[in-house]
């Protein structure tokens, strides 16, 4: 949900978004610098910097140096902040974020994930994988992106090339098997018609 017109600003909604949203999973958080926080919101810095001191203002983020370098952090003693994170955790759709950094990927050929991953207060899963990928992925960018997303909760994920999941596939391996038949999963992605060759292979049996 674009919450940018209820906030004044789409910058200052994100801003809102990663502060709160981040409080409620790590009260402990250490907070984010200007330029740290620009970069990741993709925004001009002085956006970020004016936004920033505009929330302190108002009382809902504190400052504080560290390194010759001013950090900010959520201000716990806000009267609001109860209210505030309680709109944002509501709206926050990690999948939805997720999905907008794959959806480029023309690499990626199937992507499954279960679909409590819209809940941040889900818990530990015990499914084999949260997120099953097929295709060519920067496994760097992707534990980045996860990070950002989920806001550092662990997620079990597996990549796998279509040549390795061809060849499982074709002799019933049974973690491949498994993964694909987790109750509750949604396929975001799907280029390879698995359901297709899931039915081929039963048939071949």
């Amino acid at each position: 949900m674009n919450l940018s017109k209820l906030f004044g600003s789409k910058c200052r909604a994100k801003i809102l978004e990663r502060f709160l949203v981040e409080y409620s999973v790590n009260p402990d958080s250490e907070g984010f610098f200007i330029r740290e926080l620009a970069r990741e919101l993709n925004e001009q810095l002085n956006s970020v910097r004016r936004e920033l001191q505009n929330l302190e203002e108002l009382g809902i983020l504190k400052s504080m140096e560290s390194n010759k370098k001013k950090i900010y952090r959520i201000a716990s003693e806000s009267v609001i902040l109860s209210a505030l994170t309680e709109i944002f955790r509501k709206t926050y759709d990690p999948l939805e974020r997720l999905g907008t950094y794959l959806r480029g990927n023309k690499a990626v050929e199937l992507v499954t994930w279960g679909g409590y991953l819209r809940r941040l207060d889900r818990g530990t899963s015990q499914s084999v994988v949260d997120i099953f990928i097929i295709g060519e992925i920067d496994r760097v960018e992707f534990n980045n992106a996860l990070e950002r997303i989920f806001f550092g909760q662990r997620i079990k994920y597996a990549i796998m090339s279509k040549e390795d999941f061809m060849s499982r596939l074709e002799y019933s391996d049974k973690l491949v098997t498994s993964i694909l038949t987790q109750q509750g999963f949604v396929r975001f992605v799907d280029r390879i018609g698995v359901d297709s060759l899931l039915t081929d292979n039963i048939e071949k049996k």
